[in-house]
């Protein structure tokens, strides 16, 4: 497998929300791409491109995630393609279903209130059968809806709901959930610190397989949708490796690792020390690592970024 590292400077904060606001909707739709966007955490629109047509905007305005909103594509019990936005208020997130090929997108096909959603700042949204999965930060809380029930929420995992714990990640792999849960017991802190982050296995009733501790602390999984990717059998995780710094400071302990799913092992592959050593004449690396795509062809592209007193750069 291949690394290749950007190296590219930008200061455009837009771009990079843009860039981390993408989400593909290969497992719902191969032809799809959506993009959710606005100013800061928040994202009051999205828009999508559908084939080879040219790019919609602002297919639904008035998304009510003034704190963050999310887009994820899936497919219902049917196989039909099916598009979920949460949004996020400092409450319960309101999310709204539709149907990305017979809508006009003025009314979702279905919403799940506040009522029957009891997930506070959903970061991933996934199904699997007739259950959609969501996992929200502020409480590490994981809820299942059943599908063929009206989306009826029937189970929820909050063991780990102490508020130092926070669910970034989830996915599916044969036939279980995964889900990467990071810790902090202050994340606007720089002295608090954050302890390694973990990986969950979960069955489809929400009951805990298995669980391992990664090498990784601290993932932008609300900011990055390539913070975690799974390919095969593998899930590749890209951290800060601890506090978010806006002083232009990198964590020496940012990196890549890999995680396979099958044996529940981990090794890192890069991390911000090995930048250091390899290239020398940078002085000034103000970058962790935030996401990261792979190809067909096994070639894996990294972003970094960082964040100082004039903004935010990449690379």
């Amino acid at each position: 497998m291949k690394l290749k590292l950007f190296l590219r400077r930008s200061a455009a904060i837009a771009a990079i929300l843009i860039m981390a606001c993408l989400a593909f909707a290969a497992a719902a739709s191969a032809d799809i791409l959506y993009t959710a966007s606005g100013s800061g955490y928040g994202n009051d629109r999205f828009g999508m491109i559908k084939g080879t047509g040219a790019p919609v905007r602002d297919l639904v305005t008035n998304l009510g995630g003034a704190n963050g909103s999310g887009v994820f594509a899936y497919r219902d019990p049917s196989g039909a393609s099916r598009v979920a936005v949460s949004q996020y208020t400092y409450n319960k997130d309101i999310i709204w279903i539709y149907d990305p090929y017979n809508t006009d997108w003025k009314a979702p096909l279905k919403e799940i209130g506040r009522n029957t959603n009891p997930v506070y700042n959903i970061r991933k949204m996934t199904a699997s059968g007739d259950y959609l999965y969501a996992i929200g930060y502020d409480y590490a809380q994981v809820a299942r809806f059943d599908m063929t029930k009206g989306y009826n929420c029937d189970k929820t995992f909050e063991a780990l709901n102490d508020k130092c714990w926070h669910g970034e990640y989830m996915t599916v792999y044969k036939d279980c959930l995964y889900a990467v849960f990071t810790y902090s017991k202050d994340a606007w802190s720089p002295t608090a610190g954050y302890s390694p982050s973990k990986l969950v296995k979960f069955d489809k009733e929400l009951k805990i397989v298995s669980s391992i501790d990664l090498n990784s602390r601290n993932i932008d999984g609300g900011g990055c949708n390539g913070a975690c990717v799974l390919n095969g059998h593998t899930l590749y995780v890209a951290s800060l490796g601890g506090f978010q710094h806006t002083d232009g400071a990198p964590n020496d302990n940012s990196m890549v690792e890999a995680v396979d799913l099958d044996a529940m092992t981990s090794r890192i592959l890069v991390q911000n020390k090995d930048v250091y050593a390899k290239y020398p004449e940078i002085t000034k690396w103000i970058y962790d690592f935030r996401s990261l795509c792979i190809l067909p062809d096994g070639t894996v592209y990294v972003q970094n970024g960082g964040w100082n007193t004039k903004g935010a750069d990449s690379a």
